[in-house]
């Protein structure tokens, strides 16, 4: 995700830079259901600072678990335009 949305950083800073698109689609990359921090965001663009300081529930790729918060960091990557290879 790095790759696309530089600003996209998990209080696991290795495990930022494994999660791909792909996990976040399938609900693979270890994000939380919920992140409390992210309910004051008014944007997408403002989930992205929020999560700063969450921890993976398990490392990415690793086992499925539904996360809304994924969806939403997909959501700024569609809004900036961005284009996965």
């Amino acid at each position: 995700m790095q790759r696309y949305l530089p600003d996209f950083r998990m209080a696991d800073e290795a495990a930022s830079r494994q999660i791909t698109v792909a996990h976040l689609l399938n609900h693979t990359s270890g994000l939380p259901a919920q992140v409390a921090a992210t309910r004051q965001a008014r944007t997408l663009a403002e989930h992205l600072p929020a999560l700063s300081r969450v921890r993976l529930e398990h490392p990415p790729g690793t086992r499925h678990t539904y996360s809304s918060v994924g969806y939403q960091v997909l959501g700024v990557l569609i809004e900036r335009g961005e284009r996965p290879a």
